[in-house]
């Protein structure tokens, strides 16, 4: 009779390649983390850009860019001393022009993003009693950030460029909330709104995702300008307005979608991820 031991598997025991194709199947059961904080940049641009889906924007920014180039190409190839004096008051006058119907339509974009609407259904028209309070509004709205700080920077005797540079910077800090303020509030003699303040800790991410757009913004149409003037080129300047009113329109629209964003938020209760934030129906 065999009287030897049977050798049995120990259970606690395994080998190398079991440990391998353990740890494979590990692998291939893992799923890829989802981060939710991780930045589109498709939605971004459409946030920033969008309403030029709008065939109307893109109308009146080519038609003004054409009306700004034309006679801006024709005045720097004036060469002659004695017109001189007509080129910068031409330059002055055609700046001034040029100025208010690019705010007036800028104004209407905001609006009408705003309200939500993804066009712009009422520009302005040749009637400029019609418009010229909201033009007011905005100039007032410039006029109360600048003012001050000019008058600082004059006070302290600061270096041109350097006043400058903080009489910008105030104007792209303080601009947005004193005009949503004023256009909360219906006065441009309230530059403070209370529910507009408490937007600022409510919803920081709107704010800070406005600042940090607007900031690449102007940093780019900054940075143009700079190259374009350095050149001394016609075809530079031209590009250089062109691209100004396009940065003019893309600034308010994404404050008319600030302010679309921080109203919901702040006049809606707390509620889940959700597309419709229309407010709930109170329980009987």
């Amino acid at each position: 009779m065999d009287t030897g031991t049977r050798s049995t598997a120990d259970p606690f025991k395994k080998s190398a390649d079991d440990l391998l194709a353990e740890a494979s199947r590990e692998e291939e059961e893992k799923t890829t983390p989802i981060y939710e904080d991780t930045p589109n940049v498709v939605e971004w641009l459409n946030n920033v850009f969008g309403i030029f889906k709008d065939p109307g924007v893109i109308m009146h920014w080519v038609v003004i860019s054409v009306g700004a180039a034309i006679p801006t190409a024709l005045l720097l190839q004036i060469e002659q001393e004695s017109l001189q004096m007509l080129l910068t008051l031409g330059m002055m006058t055609g700046g001034l022009v040029l100025g208010a119907i690019t705010v007036s339509c800028a104004f209407a974009i905001l609006l009408s993003v705003a309200n939500g609407n993804d066009r712009v259904e009422e520009w302005p028209s040749m009637d400029i009693f019609q418009w010229l309070d909201q033009l007011i509004l905005v100039l007032g709205a410039t006029a109360l950030v600048a003012i001050p700080m000019w008058t600082v920077c004059y006070l302290t005797d600061c270096p041109q460029l350097l006043g400058i540079a903080i009489i910008m910077f105030s104007i792209y800090l303080l601009l947005p909330f004193i005009l949503l303020s004023m256009l909360d509030m219906g006065s441009v003699l309230t530059p403070f709104s209370p529910e507009l303040a408490r937007s600022v800790s409510n919803s920081q991410e709107e704010w800070g995702g406005f600042y940090f757009s607007s900031g690449l913004l102007f940093t780019g149409l900054f940075l143009f300008i700079a190259t374009t003037w350095s050149t001394d080129s016609t075809i530079g300047i031209v590009a250089a307005i062109t691209l100004a009113i396009f940065t003019t329109f893309t600034y308010f629209g994404m404050m008319g979608r600030l302010a679309f964003t921080i109203g919901q938020s702040v006049n809606a209760p707390p509620m889940k991820n959700d597309i419709d934030r229309s407010r709930p129906a109170d329980s009987q």
